[in-house]
């Protein structure tokens, strides 16, 4: 039996982007055209708004479809376990819960 991967909110990631370039929350929120207080929440667990994907992947220069993956698989852990905190362990393996790739 395979070990539970770790899974993180999507604030972990833009946390760690931020410190990657150097940026603070003002400046990502100013190149993404929205407010520091927003993107201020997202780092502290809120959910990602809908249109933030396309947004983060212009800034950040990377897909659009990663922020909206990272978000789904937070969101169905929580979903599944009610658990919150970051690093919250989720089995990715076929046939068990938090699985979604192909079935076996």
């Amino acid at each position: 039996m395979s070990e539970p991967a770790e899974v993180f909110p999507v604030g972990h990631f833009i946390t760690e982007e931020l410190e990657a370039r150097g940026w603070t929350i003002t400046e990502l929120a100013t190149r993404m055209g929205v407010y520091g207080d927003a993107v201020a929440a997202v780092i502290s667990g809120e959910p990602l708004p809908d249109d933030w994907p396309e947004k983060l992947s212009r800034v950040l220069g990377t897909s659009a479809d990663v922020w909206r993956g990272l978000e789904r698989l937070w969101q169905g852990r929580k979903g599944l376990t009610g658990e919150t905190g970051p690093g919250d362990a989720c089995n990715l393996g076929p046939g068990r819960q938090g699985y979604s790739g192909p079935k076996p």
